[in-house]
């Protein structure tokens, strides 16, 4: 934030505060003085913008995390190679003091996302970084990578300035990097003052300018104690500039208005104290207090101020989250629609605070867990979210989640010692009082206050979002269990906890299958699907992505067209493990945070990438590069995925149907409006995939799972055939048509081998290889029967059909679904036999109407098939 105006007047009028300089040399220079290491302390939010989330990263595609991650390993080895050593530290609070100008800027930010969203419909092209908006959670995951680094990384317990100050004062370091005019005004003695937006880092050379206070007092003919009042009568971020235009105006008189304030402040008796000059400066002796606050927020432990105050006004000198009212005080009422609110301290034990406060200061926590613990106050930024859309805003959308959160942090739910649980009664497993019978809503003991920056948003007043319990046995788990007990018992605990917070019904034999890495990605996906957000297959380019963004270099170049229901999705996906790696740290930690972070399976560019392929119709097979392992893991992931969901969870990507109502500021609210279920025939299914219960490998437990279409590697028409019309689906049509010419999984969309044209390749359309488990080697009538149509009643996995006659019973190593041939290969026409003979499974079918001959020629033509066809069928019994 900074001083209004001062760091422009600077650079325009005072060339010898700006100086020109190369950190190797200074660095060299400080180690012969001084005999150590310089110490560099960076202000971590100052660098996201220039340097860690770079001018060559695409931003409106949700996030390319690779990329994001290298510049951060860049970044730190290019001080490293110097000699020199960094330390970031990032904001870990809002000070109260400051909301009205954080509630300001994301007013303004939304008005930037509207423009983003124009661009976007009016270009398909991502607009240019004047209308930049950095992905969601970027500052927090910052932080985290820095820390997966190695090097040391802390969150301020208050204005992230003052703390950089005082460390870099307390450490004798050699300097700070920072974007704040605020540090031309702290006293910081040896260490100098460095910009991160003019520093270049080139090979061999790291060049930046040196900001000098001297330099800039000497211009103004001031004393380096006088610049903490300058900076207040300029307007800083406790002193609005709103409330000093009526004094600018007095003292400038059309000149110019820092050198103006500069003689006001020379002008001024020796012996005046700070009341008097705030008398001076303001009408209303309201602001009196305010001025006061300002000028002592410049002064660091250890040092005094120039200009005298009484010590009656001395209480309260620095906001801090520490600095909050007694445990049964009640801090302040709100009036939110007709209901009064009360607030009061969190009653939190000593020794929980106390390692909440070590894991924030040392980035172990994220920041809003112990916001919660001590303010009970949360913010949310600005993100890419249409205003109008059927996707909800991500800090709505993830609310029941949260709930759970504030319920594990203020113990809601917990069972007590004398065997009571105030938050779940553990017969009925319904609600107590504590949040919906009838008891009251008190911030800080059952509900917390979140400032949530989305379309629609008024930002007058913070919502109020309730804690609730977890739903799991035994009641809510207490903090002193989740964070110190120890033990393997203890680590199982954690992890249920966290499922539980996450609202996510996978079984625990499947959670156990799914890879460490990919496990928040499978959890985060489930809610989505449970929420009925997402359509089947985006679910399957979520996770294909996450199998193949390692390989986002090959579209690295390309201009992938933007398409703005992808951006929505993959912004809140986003969203969804900054939520799950908060709800991590309230659980103790069962998944260890570097494995939830995006660069593990989120590539937000090949994500668009693998988005727009699949929405054209190409196959989950082809997407997977037809690779069988890859496959394999994929079908792994989407049964957990879509494990315990509807039968039919799609929503039509172009429908206007809204999923979700206008939200309360205390209760979510799904609509009632459900997926509509679509009849089609037979042919039409074989076209498209139908979502369904996806099928479930090993020992099932009395239910009944069926292959999904989508599932199938061969589902679409392959590579060669005509596109198939499909007349009673002209809607869907229009919306997703099926691709004709798809080969691999980075084949184009935008035209024909337009990707491979690109890459000097020639795209051959060529028959897709069949995976070896549907294929019959040796047996030629088998092989045919691979190529002929399965009727509706043929199911290989878990079959609830003919075979043993048991429903859903699964024969042993069948893992594949049959319909994977349901269309003859490239160059034929797409036909359907319907045969009467008993290997179909289907009765109701009748043979097509014949001549004579063709009738001969047919049945002639049977009987020389007629061992070979028994035989196959022999073989479908045996594997249903």
């Amino acid at each position: 934030m900074g001083v209004k105006g001062l760091q422009t007047y600077v650079e325009k009028n005072c060339p010898h505060a700006c100086e020109k300089v190369d950190l190797r040399r200074l660095a060299q220079d400080y180690r012969e003085n001084h005999g150590k290491t310089p110490v560099l302390v960076v202000d971590g939010l100052s660098c996201v913008r220039d340097h860690f989330y770079h001018g060559g990263l695409a931003w409106v595609y949700g996030g390319q995390w690779q990329e994001f991650l290298t510049s951060l390993q860049n970044f730190v080895q290019d001080f490293q190679s110097a000699g020199i050593e960094v330390v970031f530290i990032f904001d870990g609070v809002v000070e109260k003091s400051k909301r009205p100008v954080w509630i300001s800027r994301r007013k303004s930010e939304l008005k930037t996302v509207k423009k983003v969203f124009q661009h976007i419909r009016t270009t398909k092209r991502e607009p240019n970084r004047r209308l930049l908006r950095l992905p969601p959670g970027t500052g927090m995951f910052a932080g985290l990578g820095l820390k997966s680094l190695g090097v040391l990384v802390y969150h301020s317990l208050v204005e992230a300035d003052r703390e950089i100050a005082e460390f870099a004062v307390s450490e004798d370091c050699f300097g700070i990097l920072s974007q704040d005019s605020d540090f031309l005004i702290y006293n910081m003695g040896a260490a100098s003052y460095f910009s991160a937006q003019s520093l270049k880092r080139r090979k061999g050379g790291l060049t930046t300018v040196r900001y000098r206070a001297d330099e800039l007092c000497d211009h103004l003919g001031l004393e380096r104690s006088d610049l903490p009042l300058l900076s207040c009568l300029l307007g800083n971020d406790i002193i609005p500039h709103t409330k000093l235009e009526n004094f600018h105006s007095r003292a400038a008189r059309g000149s110019q208005l820092i050198p103006a304030l500069a003689k006001f402040i020379n002008d001024l008796p020796p012996d005046i104290t700070v009341p008097d000059v705030a008398h001076r400066v303001f009408s209303s002796p309201g602001n009196i207090q305010l001025f006061v606050q300002g000028m002592l927020s410049y002064v660091l432990p250890g040092q005094t101020t120039k200009w005298p105050m009484p010590v009656s006004m001395l209480t309260n000198v620095v906001p801090s989250l520490q600095e909050a009212p007694s445990k049964n005080e009640e801090e302040d009422k709100t009036t939110k629609g007709q209901n009064h609110v009360k607030h009061v301290q969190p009653d939190i034990s000593a020794k929980i605070l106390r390692e909440a406060k070590r894991r924030h200061q040392n980035t172990e926590n994220i920041k809003a867990i112990y916001e919660i613990l001590t303010v009970a106050e949360g913010d949310s930024g600005v993100y890419l979210e249409e205003e109008d859309s059927v996707i909800p805003p991500a800090s709505i959308f993830y609310r029941p989640i949260r709930e759970k959160l504030h319920g594990v942090l203020y113990g809601v739910g917990v069972r007590p010692l004398d065997g009571t649980a105030p938050g779940v009664d553990q017969c009925s497993r319904q609600l107590s009082r504590l949040t919906i019978g009838g008891e009251e809503i008190v911030v800080g003991r059952n509900a917390a206050k979140d400032w949530s920056a989305h379309p629609g948003a008024t930002l007058k007043e913070p919502d109020i979002i309730l804690a609730k319990p977890l739903d799991m046995p035994g009641g809510t788990p207490t903090l002193e269990e989740l964070w110190f007990a120890p033990g393997v018992r203890n680590v199982a605990l954690r992890w249920r906890a966290f499922m539980s917070g996450m609202s996510c019904s996978i079984p625990t034999d499947r959670q156990k299958t799914i890879p460490r890495n990919l496990k928040v990605l499978v959890v985060v996906l489930h809610y989505m699907v449970r929420q009925c957000v997402l359509e089947d297959w985006e679910v399957d380019a979520f996770l294909i992505q996450a199998l193949l963004c390692n390989e986002w270099y090959k579209i690295r170049r390309r201009n992938v067209p933007v398409y703005p229901r992808a951006i929505q999705l993959a912004a809140l996906f986003v969203k969804g493990l900054a939520v799950a790696i908060a709800m991590n740290c309230a659980c103790g930690w069962p998944l260890p945070t570097e494995s939830c972070l995006p660069w593990w399976f989120f590539d937000g560019k090949f994500f668009h990438h693998v988005y727009l392929q699949a929405r054209s119709g190409t196959s989950a097979w082809d997407l997977c590069g037809r690779s069988e392992s890859r496959w394999q893991l994929f079908q792994l992931l989407k049964g957990c995925v879509s494990c315990g969901q509807p039968r039919e969870i799609r929503m039509q990507s172009g429908e206007t149907n809204d999923l979700f109502q206008s939200q309360s500021s205390t209760t979510f609210h799904q609509s009632g409006n459900k997926a509509q279920n679509r009849a089609s025939t037979p042919q039409e299914q074989s076209t498209r995939p139908v979502s369904v219960e996806s099928f479930e490998s090993g020992r099932q437990s009395g239910k009944t799972h069926h292959c999904s279409q989508s599932q199938t590697p061969t589902g679409y028409q392959q590579s060669g055939n005509r596109t198939q019309k499909r007349a009673n689906r002209p809607q869907e049509e229009s919306t997703r048509p099926v691709s004709v010419g798809t080969f691999d999984c980075v084949s184009s969309y935008g035209g024909s081998s337009e990707f491979w044209r690109q890459s000097g390749k020639m795209h051959q359309r060529s028959q897709p290889q069949t995976p070896r488990t549907f294929q019959h080697p040796g047996n030629r009538s088998s092989q045919k029967q691979a190529t002929r149509p399965v009727s509706k009643g043929t199911f290989d996995c878990v079959s609830s059909y003919g075979g043993s006659g048991e429903p859903g019973k699964q024969s042993e190593g069948t893992n594949h679904c049959s319909q994977s041939a349901g269309f003859q290969q490239s160059g034929n026409r797409t036909k359907q036999y319907l045969s009467k003979s008993k290997e179909t499974f289907d009765g109701d079918a009748k043979p097509k109407d014949l001549s004579s001959e063709q009738g001969m020629k047919k049945r002639k033509h049977n009987r020389r098939r007629k061992k070979g066809n028994e035989a196959t069928a022999e073989l479908s019994l045996e594997t249903v």
